[in-house]
């Protein structure tokens, strides 16, 4: 067994308190037994991918840096792996949207760049104004592939990030990988909200490892935003069943153990892996 915990909170424009709530809730993740802590998309910044501003380039930082070194303090001091998301600067004019892994020894042991990257347009169910979304103009494309992170807990995981869960293929490639968990760190909110927890639980039941999805909640706090995030991050089981579930409105954090023997039980069960036949997928590919 190993536990999860997953940690969901309301995002400010200042990244400084950002920062306070991601050490506060990760120390409180350790207390309460969690050894492997996620937060999420873009977790140290306020989501800006509602509009075009060059402004806000400044938020991105490089891996390892400010932020990775914080929370590596805390990952060496307990021993613990820690899922950092935020917004990556390579050099100036190339930026990513980044999951950060930092290793029981506080390094940073890898990174997840998310592949696939929206741009559409979308109405706000809070407020019914229509907003371009442009992530494009703020992110390159992941050219990492998908990581599967070795722990020493006994636990594999690989992540993807936000908009990546509607493309199966990623998860299946993390799967394919070795994982018994996969991170799901996103920005949720609008008409996404509805695929929510239906997306979350297939990818479970599809690949038969368990997913935990961590979404911000409400409303960035420090600027005016029409946009409400979901919240609702949630844990789920290799048989596609709801674990547990955090609530809609507010910072909160959710736990759950991971069992391994139960993963190992339904993939000899279940056949999928054994009936797979990726020599006639090629046109996939194509």
């Amino acid at each position: 067994m190993v536990k999860i915990g997953l940690v969901q909170f309301v995002a400010d424009f200042d990244k400084k308190i950002n920062m306070e709530k991601i050490l506060h809730y990760t120390r409180e993740s350790i207390a309460n037994g969690a050894q492997i802590i996620c937060h999420q998309e873009l977790a140290t910044t306020y989501y800006f991918g509602i509009d075009q501003d060059l402004s806000h380039f400044k938020e991105a930082e490089v891996i390892p840096g400010y932020s990775t070194e914080l929370v590596g303090e805390i990952a060496k001091e307990f021993g613990v792996v820690i899922i950092l998301p935020l917004y990556e600067k390579v050099i100036e004019g190339e930026y990513y949207n980044t999951a950060a892994v930092i290793g029981t020894d506080g390094k940073v042991m890898g990174k997840y760049r998310k592949t696939h990257i929206p741009e559409a347009i979308a109405v706000d169910e809070g407020s019914g104004i229509r907003k371009f979304y442009s992530e494009k103009f703020y992110f390159r494309p992941g050219n990492l592939g998908f990581p599967v992170f070795e722990t020493p807990f006994g636990a594999k995981f690989g992540i993807i990030i936000c908009y990546d869960r509607h493309f199966p293929e990623a998860s299946r490639m993390i799967a394919l990988g070795g994982a018994d968990i996969l991170f799901v760190p996103t920005s949720t909110a609008g008409v996404m909200c509805n695929l929510w927890e239906v997306e979350l639980r297939f990818l479970a039941l599809s690949n038969v490892f368990y997913v935990g999805g961590v979404n911000r909640v409400g409303r960035d706090t420090g600027l005016c935003t029409p946009r409400k995030h979901l919240g609702s991050s949630m844990i789920v089981d290799p048989r596609g069943e709801l674990v547990t579930q955090a609530g809609n409105e507010s910072d909160q954090i959710i736990y759950a153990e991971v069992d391994l023997d139960l993963i190992r039980d339904l993939r000899n069960h279940c056949g999928y892996y054994r009936d797979r036949r990726p020599e006639i997928y090629t046109k996939l590919c194509q």
